[in-house]
């Protein structure tokens, strides 16, 4: 019993010891838990600890790397005072002269890092620091030095191995920095030593070693220099006409948004040589996907569609561009919105934003193009003294601006300033605006005030600068028409008639006018031909009663019973199938047709049963038929 009661106590006593140990592992997890997030409570920014709580150089290292290097800065010379620790002095000083770098302060490091040489703890770190103050103070030859030096004291320290390298590919002596990268790919995988390896093999003409290295940072990295790599060999695959492979490579340097910039030019410039032009647009939108406030894409794609003419999509990106906060160009965001508006035909909204462009009153060149856009606009709405009021402030500010004078002009005269209005138009010409405008508008004002001499001379002026003046072409016509210059009107007219860019009314009036010209001077197979062709160009109620009527006129009833028929046949209006009735009536009695006028004669009264010439017209035909019926 002794025995087994012994044994029992060992074994209580064991099972105590082991739930004190459970009990401390458990203690020491939470512990460690805590710390842990702890720390990623700090590094996210939503716990400030005291910084007497933990260690000082570790929440100095922590504001460091997040660049809030004043609160760091302050933390590090509060430690060196106090600390008595000579590890923790030197790393405290190594670490604040690292920040004095960083913020131009590159005496106040080289100061630092020369009272740190009796360090105990001198070693490489001191040293590159030391070299890295002097490099950025523009001293290469001392940067040099210390770079050396550290060597002398870590050959392998690859920090300094890397400066060299790039300290001496920014002088142009890549034999020399090829040494230092290659030293450091001996030593590990270095993207930065790997990718000017693979620059210097390209500039010494080694394709081979260029294309392999390059290629493998571009399949084995996603860093900066990888996508670096992946531009220049997209580059010299463009060079080479590989235009699939160059695309392939500025793609995968999208990856990397430090490199977007430079990638997208590239990729963009690609696809506009093969003008893929939607290839672009998703290049750009993919951007838009990472980053919707990348100011220079949404441009671009504005611009891409502008050039296009698909305003609505340019309104979709510049209207997005005027809702950015904090964006430092809103004027002129608002000013590409308006543009695209006008553009576009959407002159509501192309009004409203011009009108916040003169509110800010700059007086620049928007300012001004915003009141040449308004004076037009407000012009097309017929808005004429609304316009004519943003173009004399535009007057006010540029007196020789050619690109309103005209319209100014014009609008001057329409109020009754005939003289400012003339003298305007007449400085247009003078200037030699580029168009047919100022002459034309003055033609039509001396022909609006009876003056048609001076009204011909301007149109004959107007015609000699700008023979395909279409405006000019059929004024003139009309004016020649009316001032007896029939050869002229006839040249003219025709012109204007068989011009399909004309409108329908132009083309009819033409038409029209050569006909009633050609019966006037006797010249009717002419009238006839024009009279066709005005049938066949519009075939209208109205152009065929016209040719039916010259038709009756000279007695070719048959001419003249087809084309009142044709009219009749497309007639709708009661007044136009009584008139036609009524002529169809006429032309069959001439034609002897009594029955075919009798019935005419009756739809005719059927519309408009008092009327005397329908009533006369039947009596007519009902004698005539009485007389042959009594022989």
């Amino acid at each position: 019993m002794a025995y087994k009661k012994k044994t029992y106590n060992k074994l209580l006593s064991k099972y105590k010891n082991l739930q004190i140990i459970v009990f401390i592992l458990c203690v020491g997890a939470l512990g460690i838990i805590s710390i842990i997030s702890l720390n990623v409570a700090i590094v996210q920014g939503k716990i400030r600890l005291n910084s007497k709580i933990i260690d000082e150089y570790t929440l100095a290292e922590e504001y460091y790397n997040n660049k809030d290097y004043g609160k760091a800065k302050s933390i590090l010379k509060k430690e060196i005072n106090s600390t008595i620790d000579p590890k923790k002095e030197y790393d405290s000083k190594i670490l604040l002269g690292k920040i004095y770098n960083e913020t131009g302060e590159y005496i106040e490091a080289i100061n630092l890092f020369n009272k740190m040489t009796n360090s105990l703890y001198l070693d490489e770190q001191l040293k590159y620091n030391m070299a890295i103050s002097y490099l950025k103070s523009e001293m290469p030859e001392q940067a040099l030095y210390y770079l050396e030096q550290t060597l002398t004291v870590n050959s392998n320290y690859i920090p300094t191995l890397l400066t060299l390298g790039q300290f001496y590919m920014d002088r142009n002596l890549p034999r020399l920095a090829k040494g230092y990268y290659e030293r450091v790919l001996n030593l590990e995988d270095n993207d930065e030593a790997m990718f000017y390896v693979g620059i210097i093999a390209l500039n010494e003409g080694l394709q081979t070693i260029a294309y392999d290295t390059l290629n493998k940072l571009v399949r084995t990295s996603r860093s900066e220099y990888a996508d670096k790599a992946a531009n220049i060999l997209g580059d010299i695959y463009v060079i080479s006409g590989d235009t699939d492979s160059a695309i392939e490579m500025y793609l995968k340097s999208l990856a990397n948004s430090k490199m977007q910039s430079d990638s997208v030019g590239r990729l963009v410039r690609v696809y506009q040589q093969t003008e893929d032009y939607d290839s672009i647009k998703k290049v750009y939108e993919q951007i838009l996907e990472q980053n919707p406030y990348d100011i220079e894409t949404i441009l671009s794609l504005g611009e891409l569609y502008e050039k296009e003419n698909s305003y609505e999509k340019a309104v979709k990106y510049y209207l997005r561009l005027t809702k950015i906060k904090n964006y430092d160009n809103t004027y002129e965001a608002v000013g590409l919105l308006a543009n695209a508006y006008y553009k576009g035909a959407m002159l509501k909204e192309a009004e409203a934003n011009y009108k916040k462009i003169l509110i800010v009153d700059k007086k620049d060149d928007l300012y001004i193009t915003a009141l040449e856009r308004l004076g037009d606009i407000t012009y097309r709405k017929k808005s004429y003294f609304e316009s004519l009021k943003y173009y004399q402030q535009i007057y006010v500010m540029e007196t020789n601006n050619l690109i309103f004078m005209p319209r100014l002009g014009e609008l001057e005269l329409y109020f009754g300033n005939s003289d400012r209005g003339i003298r305007l138009l007449e400085n247009s010409i003078k200037a030699e605006v580029g168009n047919a405008f100022p002459s034309r508008t003055l033609a039509i004002y001396y022909e609006s005030i009876g003056n048609n001499n001076e009204a011909i001379n301007y149109y004959n002026y107007t015609l000699s600068k700008y023979p395909k003046d279409r405006e000019s072409i059929y004024r003139g016509g009309i004016l020649y028409y009316k001032t007896k210059n029939y050869e002229k009107a006839k040249e003219s007219l025709l012109i204007a008639a068989n011009d399909e860019n004309n409108t329908t009314l132009v083309r009819e009036t033409a038409w029209v006018t050569l006909c009633s010209m050609m019966e006037e001077i006797s010249s009717y197979n002419d009238a006839s031909i024009y009279y066709r062709q005005l049938i066949e160009m519009s075939p209208k109620v109205e152009n065929y009663k016209l040719y039916g009527a010259f038709s009756y006129r000279r007695l070719q009833y048959n001419d003249a019973i087809y084309s009142y028929n044709e009219a009749l046949n497309i007639a709708t209006d009661k007044k136009d199938m009584f008139e036609i009735n009524l002529a169809l009536g006429k032309c069959y009695y001439r034609m002897n047709e009594l029955d075919n006028a009798e019935e005419s004669y009756r739809n005719a009264l059927s519309y408009n049963g008092g009327d005397s010439q329908a009533k006369e017209g039947l009596k007519q035909v009902m004698a005539k038929k009485q007389l042959i019926y009594n022989r």
